[in-house]
């Protein structure tokens, strides 16, 4: 046996003959160039993994932005709870035992029940409802007074409450109580719209004379309605008007009013003016309210009356005579009475 390392040199394995013609075949330049791309491969391959530490530093990253947009709490969804905008107020059973007093007719243990959640919810429209719906059960007008303005403050702090039929019908209720009629107007007016034109228009065209509202709270009234296409065509004007010719002295510029109440029933000419227009203790209010305009316009007012009454005379000739007779007799008979 031959000692390891002294043996003849081993000869290079020869390459196989199909193989050389193959790459003779080849030409130089591609070789150099395959060969090249071999040796970047090889390089890549070896590249140190830096990217590989730097993503994994963007993931966590991540992780840190997630916890902040989550408000540092971990495992959140990321969504921000929204604040709870909605009012403190009485709870529910504290209502409930209200209302079952009310029911029951009971003002003295609702208002027991009222004023010291009150005390806690000044504002509640809930509880100024109630208390409201309290206070009307009770006879004196100044409980009634109080509860209209329990049923406005409700509407200041809810408006929506108009829409509820409950309190709606309460509150017309209310507003019809003549004991509480100078309130009810200026409640209807300033705070109810035209939620409020039914009760108005029931005032304005009262039938009763007795129940007519003054000069200037039924002016109030028919101001608010004419605000309205809807409910100035429910007001009787013919009626107010003739209304206008009895209480023009009571009018801010009597003369004024007086002058235009006749201009109106002059531009109408209807037949129904003739008995008011003839009327015998129909005389022009004297100038009282110290206005010079209106000063001005009382002296030729009882001229304009007689203009008016010939327009209706020579309109409705049967009519103005049926009621020129009744004043002379009227007037004729009381004479005697005198003598």
């Amino acid at each position: 046996m031959m000692p390891i390392g002294t043996g003849p040199a081993r000869q290079p394995t020869a390459m196989h003959p199909a193989i050389q013609r193959s790459l003779a075949a080849i030409p130089r330049k591609w070789l150099y160039v395959g060969g090249g791309f071999i040796g970047l491969l090889v390089l890549i391959a070896m590249w140190p993994g830096g990217d590989d530490d730097e993503d994994s530093g963007d993931g966590d990253d991540g992780v840190v932005v997630g916890a902040g947009d989550d408000g540092g709490k971990a495992g959140g969804d990321g969504d921000e709870a929204e604040p709870d905008t909605k009012k403190p107020g009485v709870d529910p059973d504290t209502l409930l035992a209200i209302d079952q007093a009310l029911t029951s007719k009971n003002d003295d243990a609702a208002l027991d029940l009222i004023r010291p959640a009150r005390d806690k919810f000044p504002n509640d429209p809930q509880l100024l409802w109630r208390e409201g719906k309290a206070l009307a059960l009770q006879r004196a007008k100044s409980s009634k007074v109080t509860a209209l303005e329990r049923y406005g403050q409700a509407l200041d702090q809810n408006p929506d409450l108009i829409e509820d039929p409950d309190f709606y019908a309460e509150l017309n209720a209310l507003l019809r109580n003549s004991t509480v009629q100078e309130q009810a107007i200026n409640l209807a007016l300033q705070k109810l719209g035209p939620s409020g034109h039914k009760f108005l228009l029931e005032l304005v065209n009262v039938d009763d004379p007795k129940k007519v509202l003054d000069w200037v709270d039924r002016h109030r009234v028919l101001t608010e309605l004419n605000s309205s296409e809807e409910s100035q065509k429910l007001v009787d004007w013919q009626l107010n008007l003739a209304r206008d010719l009895y209480q023009a002295p009571k009018a801010p510029k009597p003369c004024i009013a007086f002058r235009d109440t006749l201009d109106a029933i002059s531009k109408a000419e209807d037949v129904y003016f003739v008995e008011h227009i003839f009327n015998s203790k129909l005389t022009p209010p004297e100038f009282t309210s110290g206005d010079a305009e209106d000063g001005e316009v009382c002296g030729g007012l009882e001229a304009k009356l007689g203009i008016v009454r010939a327009q209706l005379s020579v309109a409705y000739p049967e009519e103005a005579a049926k009621y020129s007779e009744g004043t002379k007799k009227s007037g004729g008979s009381s004479k005697k009475k005198k003598k």
